[in-house]
């Protein structure tokens, strides 16, 4: 019988203070790290938004730019949210083509057309986010200066300026 109470009076656990105390120290803890966790979850969405912005100007800026460099002097005109100029296109048999580049509802739109009116291409490049006040191209000598500016999820804008040589 008396080896029955030594193993009950051989308390060898946590008292009521201690867990209690373990609870309040753990949940410091976690109200310290927790914000710091979600902050960090938030900046990532943030920069994977932007990044998304950034890539889109950049095939904004490559697929302008790559019918801008086929540009014929003398041809570009601007008007209003639509560029015109003549230039070559891959299925246009080395024949100038009328070349369109458009804004129409945050959509960048292009056009390629024949001389008889026959469409080689009419696409968005673009669609809903490039911003309408702060897209423009502009012809310098032979050199073309496009700002572009995309807007992404959060009405947060990139803007991006540059600089394309008209080969002919």
């Amino acid at each position: 019988m008396k080896k029955y109470t030594v193993l009950f009076n051989d308390f060898k656990g946590f008292t009521l203070v201690e867990v209690i105390m373990t609870i309040l120290i753990l949940g410091v803890v976690f109200s310290i790290v927790t914000p710091i966790v979600i902050q960090s979850f938030n900046i990532f969405d943030i920069s994977t938004r932007r990044m998304s912005a950034n890539q889109l100007a950049e095939v904004a800026k490559n697929e302008v730019s790559q019918y801008l460099r086929t540009a014929i002097d003398g041809s570009f005109e601007s008007n209003n949210g639509s560029w015109k100029f003549r230039g070559f296109h891959p299925e246009s048999d080395n024949d100038p083509v009328n070349i369109e580049i458009k804004l129409e509802n945050q959509d960048l739109i292009l056009n390629v057309n024949k001389d008889n009116g026959e469409v080689i291409e009419d696409e968005k490049l673009i669609a809903y986010n490039v911003s309408e006040e702060n897209f423009d191209i502009s012809l310098n000598g032979n050199k073309f200066e496009i700002t572009v500016e995309i807007i992404d999820e959060n009405n947060r804008a990139v803007k991006k300026n540059f600089t394309v040589i008209s080969r002919n």
